[in-house]
């Protein structure tokens, strides 16, 4: 899970060179799985854990985004949600994802989705 991962798992194969060139800061993006409630689920989850979210050191801004249905005969996508989270750089992703904020944040997952269907990656912005 992301309380785990440092911003040097993140960005260690780039090298330093790379992300001395990254200027526009960095995206955390989180891809969710459909819940067993939908409803239940995206209510908490806009209500109570989007807010834990803000509160996380460094954080700039989270979008919040709902995958809409497919065309008809078109395969579902996995997903039914992407947040982002936006921080000015490597630094303020370490700080946010070591803080204790953070750790609520991750604490609070299962209270709207299993952790374990959440995949997240983290992106330069600009680079």
């Amino acid at each position: 899970m992301l309380g785990t991962i440092s911003a040097t798992a993140l960005f260690g194969p780039l090298g330093g060179a790379a992300l001395a060139q990254g200027t526009g800061g960095i995206k955390l993006t989180l891809l969710f799985t459909p819940p067993k409630d939908p409803v239940a689920s995206t209510k908490y989850y806009l209500e109570t854990h989007v807010a834990l979210v803000s509160k996380t050191p460094g954080v700039k801004r989270v979008d919040v985004a709902a995958v809409l249905p497919p065309p008809p005969g078109q395969p579902v996508p996995p997903y039914c949600r992407i947040t982002e989270i936006y921080f000015d750089d490597i630094g303020a992703l370490q700080t946010g994802l070591g803080s204790p904020e953070w750790k609520t944040v991750v604490a609070d997952v299962p209270n709207f989705a299993d952790p374990s269907s959440i995949t997240g990656f983290a992106s330069l912005i600009g680079a």
